[in-house]
């Protein structure tokens, strides 16, 4: 598909946030379920309208709850292996998160906002992408703490973060640049806290 190349080649994935644009460069010999995994999320639109709804400072910016009830339900159970880690946790570079189980990676990702690499590494987060562009807005993402994942997932769970945190950002639109469905650029426009969890 347009904006991908080879499978151990390079992928560039915007996220329109509401904050600005985050752009990953996804590099698929780093971690190759977890780039193709993530490709997957992205081309289903699993992360337009998500919340970035674990942002904390100095650590990590953590989003992967889709604003769709059914789109968390449908993908929320698809696991993938565990992968060594070739690219470690360092700033702006990007991992699914998981939970203490084996091969319990799924929807989470996280943008490491400094580098974690002595505490989260030996840890298995094998990274997949770097912010490429974007890193001030990754960097200012609303400061959040959202604990109920469970809630934030099913149906109203949204509508009871938005409440509790009305400042906060959101992934607008994620998609593959280049891909047919991505949206042409305008004419003007140049072209140690808890380990991340969840799946």
């Amino acid at each position: 598909m347009p904006g991908e190349t080879a499978q151990t080649g390079t992928t560039e994935v915007v996220f329109e946030t509401t904050k600005g644009n985050i752009v990953l460069t996804v590099h698929g010999d780093w971690a190759p379920l977890g780039v193709a995994h993530f490709l997957e999320l992205v081309n289903a639109k699993f992360y337009d309208g998500a919340p970035w709804f674990r942002v904390m400072e100095g650590f990590v910016a953590q989003c992967g709850i889709s604003a769709d009830p059914a789109l968390n339900k449908e993908w929320g159970e698809k696991t993938i292996n565990d992968e060594p880690v070739k690219q470690g946790n360092e700033a702006w570079y990007v991992a699914f998160g998981k939970t203490s189980q084996p091969n319990s990676r799924s929807t989470h990702i996280f943008i490491n906002l400094s580098d974690n690499t002595r505490s989260l590494d030996p840890q298995g987060f094998a990274c997949f992408a770097q912010v490429t562009d974007g890193q001030d807005v990754a960097q200012n993402l609303f400061r959040c703490v959202y604990q109920d994942q469970g809630g934030l997932a099913a149906q109203g769970g949204l509508a009871q973060f938005k409440q509790m945190f009305p400042n906060a950002d959101y992934i607008k639109k994620a998609y593959v640049r280049g891909a047919a469905s991505a949206p042409a650029p305008s004419p003007a426009s140049p072209s140690p806290a808890s380990p991340p969890a969840g799946g």
